[in-house]
């Protein structure tokens, strides 16, 4: 199975646990091209070519029929994943590990177009899945982010030194207007998953297992879960997995499985896409996607 990568020009990481990435607008275009960030560190601006390579279109090997002709090529399942640095970051891809596990959907290549920005919000990620239905994406696989809830885009940054009790700042609300204000976004963000046209599979961002059971951080965190499981449109086409999936897994602990509360690392990376690989196929059997 060949995978394929491409980086883009100055992509700088705001905030480690808020997302980052690089904007697709800058490194992709409106066709779908993968954008894959590359940086130095998670503070330092990333510089690279931007790059791409097709994957191979797979033929189907069967006799000749009328309706199946000896050298049919099956028609591609394009999969556009979108998101911020959770989806992929320096030396992980969670598209790349997908399709190392899902390399077809029943007789159908898959083909991914991934989209990052750097320290997505809800805003953007809207325009991004709506880049995606336009560039002609058949299924969209997207991450939310729980710190959307509340968080206003600048406080909690350099407060803390102690990671745990900055992530529990993000999730705390820093005002009612705030709040309000992304939940008015979120309500739009769910709204584009529903009115996309194609199947939706959309997943709360992964957690490592100390963040998951520090009690610090604990009651926030299923607090943000309560809150995202209500924008969940009730539609076929999206399904929306807002329980952390990694709750339900063997232990992913940092310095192992996770970089960090949020990011994972390669061995993590393969855990996740065993995981997703198993329910994304699942959904879009039930979505009528054809195999």
């Amino acid at each position: 199975m060949v995978t394929w990568r491409a980086v883009v020009v100055g992509a700088v990481c705001i905030a480690a646990v808020a997302g980052c990435g690089a904007d697709p607008d800058e490194g992709g275009d409106d066709d779908g091209t993968v954008v894959q960030p590359s940086a130095a560190s998670a503070t330092a601006p990333a510089a690279a070519a931007a790059t791409s390579v097709a994957p191979p279109v797979t033929a189907i090997s069967e006799p000749a029929t009328v309706t199946t002709p000896a050298d049919r090529v099956d028609e591609p399942l394009t999969v556009h994943w979108v998101g911020g640095s959770d989806i992929a970051w320096n030396d992980y891809s969670l598209p790349d590990d997908l399709l190392a596990d899902l390399p077809t959907f029943g007789e159908r290549p898959i083909v991914m177009r991934t989209r990052i920005v750097q320290a997505v919000m809800p805003v953007e990620m809207r325009t991004l899945v709506e880049d995606a239905v336009a560039a002609g994406a058949d299924a969209i696989v997207t991450s939310v982010n729980p710190v959307w809830l509340h968080w206003d885009g600048s406080s909690c940054l350099g407060t803390t030194a102690a990671p745990h009790d900055f992530y529990r700042c993000l999730l705390t609300p820093t005002s009612t207007e705030v709040t309000a204000q992304r939940t008015t976004e979120l309500q739009a963000l769910f709204a584009a998953f529903a009115d996309a046209g194609v199947p939706v599979y959309v997943y709360t961002q992964p957690h490592s297992a100390e963040v998951l059971a520090n009690p610090a951080v604990a009651s926030a965190i299923e607090a943000a879960e309560a809150a995202l499981a209500g924008f969940d449109p009730g539609v076929p086409t999206v399904r929306v997995r807002s329980r952390i999936f990694t709750r339900d897994t063997a232990p992913m602990r940092e310095g192992v499985e996770f970089f960090d509360m949020v990011h994972p690392t390669p061995i993590g990376t393969a855990l996740m896409s065993d995981w997703i690989a198993a329910d994304l196929a699942d959904f879009w059997r039930a979505a009528g996607v054809r195999p």
